[in-house]
């Protein structure tokens, strides 16, 4: 993702580039149009020809996949009305409104389609389709940008699956008295839900740890397709996800550190390697003569101060952003990551010895080993639970949560730099950057909530 000088870290990190257009239009609108238009078309042939119109393949497989789906909908239920979701889909009202008209959207699917095979009634199929190509297409598009796993598979997947979605729901429509395609339509719905269930599955056996999002998406797929496309499902499948590849090869012209973004798997975004982070203190604060590494702690600062003075090579006291920059870069922090703490901090902004030592040295993302015991016999109010997270993030015991960490932790969670700023923002009423324990017990309710079921259950923010 090379860094430009006019880039602003907003657009998305994966459709960023080494060649510097001579065209700003051909950034903006023509590579992303013509590989729509690639992509588009391949879709449309192979669901063309492949997709049968008048009988399924394997029927009675396909119908064992559906009644298997319908179970299995009553569990991811269950799994969504018992946890938090997470807080990227709750923090600003618009993304709220998105989830539930998503939620909606598919139950109303899931009810018509189900009432539609039972009866043979063309009226339930017709308010499916529609209910499909009006809300629940255009909502899951939405969501797609601000996926987890790895954006060379996840961002295919998602739009394939997407896409038969809405290919199933248009010939629903034109013929709302094919049982066929209400059952084809009913399994390219389902594969959303098999998401969930694979996810949840690979979590609690402890499979595929390094590639978890990636592989419950990219599974799901070889459920549902085949029963709707045929056998040749899974071939079509990866040839779309070679195609997405090699449209960006060829129309972006990715360097080193975009490929790099591009196919690592993201449980959450950008954060810097705590294990290059940590060696890199050792080494500089033995070269400063802060003291040896052994039984060092990040809290003291003495051995910051000294490692701060080394950076600060004219001695004025500060270090300005590209100093700070060179830091994250050595500590192997993305684009994206240095981007949003530029953004929040302000690249043209000095930083003294402080606040270096509470928003870089310091730093603890959620992700890090939890230090709290929690009594598993116990049930702790919403207010304990509230001042339980709260005192995880007042690192300082300053008995305040400053608005950089809150920024700096929901671009963790992988909410977008923008819509972090804005939400922030939004409730910091008299402008000082900070919020008490009950401000951030009022204001906060997503974060705590998500915090605290996380830690409670000895996992990590995912």
């Amino acid at each position: 993702m090379g860094e430009r000088p006019e880039q602003t870290g907003l657009e998305s990190p994966d459709m960023r580039s080494s060649a510097v257009p001579t065209d700003p239009m051909s950034v903006a609108v023509i590579r992303p149009m013509v590989m729509t238009l690639i992509l588009g078309a391949y879709l449309l042939v192979s669901f063309t020809i492949l997709v049968p119109s008048d009988d399924l393949p394997m029927t009675s497989q396909a119908l064992l996949v559906a009644w298997a789906s319908t179970l299995c909908n009553v569990l991811v239920l269950y799994y969504h009305y018992t946890r938090p979701a997470h807080p990227k889909f709750l923090m600003l009202r618009s993304r709220r409104s998105i989830l539930s008209w998503h939620i909606v959207s598919g139950s109303v699917q899931l009810v018509s389609l189900l009432w539609a095979y039972g009866t043979g009634q063309p009226g339930p199929t017709i308010v499916a389709a529609a209910t499909a190509l009006l809300l629940h297409v255009p909502t899951f598009l939405y969501q797609t940008p601000i996926v987890f796993g790895a954006k060379a598979v996840m961002t295919p997947s998602y739009w394939f699956v997407i896409a038969l979605h809405a290919f199933c729901a248009v010939r629903l429509l034109l013929d709302p008295s094919s049982e066929a395609l209400v059952l084809q339509t009913y399994l390219a719905l389902n594969t959303y839900m098999w998401c969930r269930v694979f996810s949840v599955l690979f979590q609690r056996f402890g499979l595929f740890r390094d590639s978890l999002y990636t592989v419950s998406i990219f599974i799901p797929g070889f459920v549902t397709f085949p029963a709707v496309i045929g056998p040749v499902a899974p071939l079509v499948l990866i040839g779309f996800i070679l195609l997405y590849v090699g449209s960006y090869h060829l129309l972006y012209r990715p360097d080193d550190e975009a490929l790099r973004y591009f196919f690592r798997e993201h449980s959450r975004y950008s954060l810097p390697d705590l294990s290059a982070k940590q060696d890199w203190i050792l080494r500089r604060t033995a070269a400063a003569g802060g003291g040896s590494a052994e039984g060092m702690s990040l809290g003291e600062k003495a051995p910051a101060k000294a490692v701060f003075s080394l950076l600060d090579q004219n001695q004025d006291g500060v270090l300005d952003w590209s100093e700070v920059e060179g830091v994250l870069i050595e500590w192997k922090a993305s684009t994206f990551y240095r981007s949003a703490i530029g953004r929040f901090h302000g690249t043209g902004q000095s930083w003294a010895f402080e606040e270096f030592y509470r928003r870089i040295w310091r730093f603890r993302p959620m992700a890090s080993p939890v230090s709290m015991i929690f009594d598993r016999g116990r049930t702790y109010s919403e207010t304990k639970r509230a001042d339980l997270v709260f005192d995880r993030l007042d690192m300082d015991r300053s008995g305040y949560v400053e608005a950089f960490e809150l920024r700096m932790l929901l671009v963790e969670w992988g909410v977008p730099a923008e819509e972090v700023a804005g939400y922030v923002q939004h409730f910091d009423d008299n402008r000082d950057g900070r919020f008490s324990r009950e401000e951030f017990r009022v204001r906060f309710g997503p974060i705590w909530r998500f915090c605290f079921h996380q830690m409670e259950g000895g996992r990590i923010p995912t």
